[in-house]
Order: C-alpha cells, then sequence, then structure tokens
C-alpha cells in the first residue's frame, strides 16, 4: 500500500518594489525537505532507494516493483 504525502506551504509576495524574489515559500523545520524530500521531487529519498534495491538486488521488473509501491515506472 502507497503512503501519499501532501505538503502543503504558504506563498508569500514581497510588497518590496526593488525586491528580486517577488515571492518565497514557508521554511518548515518539521520537514527536513533537503535530506528526505528534495524539492519538487514526487517521491522521498527512502522510497526511490528502496525501489532501486528491488529492483537491482532482487533482479525483480521495474514495473512491478513500481506498481507494488503506487507509482509509475518511469519515477
Amino acid at each position: 500500500m502507497a503512503l501519499r504525502l501532501r505538503v502543503r506551504k504558504r506563498r508569500f509576495v514581497c510588497l518590496e518594489a526593488l525586491c528580486p524574489r517577488r515571492s518565497f515559500t514557508q521554511a518548515s523545520a518539521q520537514l527536513p525537505a533537503s535530506a528526505q524530500l528534495p524539492a519538487r521531487s514526487r517521491v522521498t529519498t527512502r522510497l526511490r532507494e528502496r525501489v532501486g534495491a528491488a529492483v537491482a538486488g532482487a533482479n525483480r521488473a521495474v514495473s512491478e516493483v513500481a506498481a507494488e509501491c503506487g507509482i509509475a515506472w518511469a519515477t
């Protein structure tokens, strides 16, 4: 069974006219984003490692492992 994690962050807008960023998202100390959930990722680092180990170590088909984990084989 796949676990679906939805992360919602607030978006802030800078009202300073000369600000180069214009908008930015909230940082969260509760979610170690760089370690387990890289920016714009669709799967966690741990799941990616698990799929890789199952395909390489157990000689299983990518599509079989992906379906078991609830992700697309191209992920």
